[in-house]
């Protein structure tokens, strides 16, 4: 009796777990969370990389007006007094002192700036120059910083200028023309 039981038993196992729906939430979460947690990294560290830019770009044209107003030149201001400037207008996120670099330059006129991409030609932004100019020149100044990339595996496919060290880098540029100053 009971080896009929346990046949019968065998055979209405299948159909009860067909009809069981009670782990149905739990295996949709578990295929479909990675694909969301992934998407919301991704968004993330968008935000953040144009968040950082923007900061990036407010701090570098408020420090750049020391240059076209000419008080790099009449006053005691160094190349890392200026970028002590620069650090002190960005926030905590950025390691400035040891990842940012300020690279100033005269150019002949606007059309002349065009400096390239940083990293198709990596020497512009390695070795950097400090020329203010006079007054009346016309000053090409850019900061790059390299930022870390939190979501390393979708951040560093995701940056169109992530570096091989991990980072991604950051540029600001501006071009003024200096005030007549003497």
């Amino acid at each position: 009796m009971s080896l009929m039981r346990l046949s019968h038993f065998a055979r209405r196992m299948p159909k009860r777990f067909r009809r069981d729906e009670t782990g149905v939430t739990a295996v949709e979460f578990a295929l479909c969370a990675p694909i969301f947690f992934a998407l919301m990294f991704m968004i993330l560290e968008t935000a953040l990389h144009f968040f950082n830019g923007q900061l990036l770009d407010t701090a570098a044209n408020e420090a750049g007006r020391l240059i076209m107003t000419g008080q790099v030149k009449s006053g005691p201001v160094t190349k890392a007094q200026y970028k002590q400037t620069l650090c002190d207008k960005l926030p905590a996120m950025f390691d400035c002192a040891s990842q940012c670099e300020i690279d100033v330059r005269t150019a002949a006129n606007f059309d002349s700036g065009a400096l390239g991409s940083p990293l198709a030609n990596p020497s512009s932004w390695l070795s950097p120059t400090w020329d203010t100019g006079r007054g009346g020149d016309i000053v090409i100044t850019r900061v790059y910083c390299q930022l870390p990339i939190f979501t390393d595996y979708f951040g560093a496919y995701m940056a169109s200028n992530a570096l091989t060290t991990g980072k991604t880098l950051l540029m600001s540029t501006t071009a003024r023309r200096n005030e007549p100053f003497l």
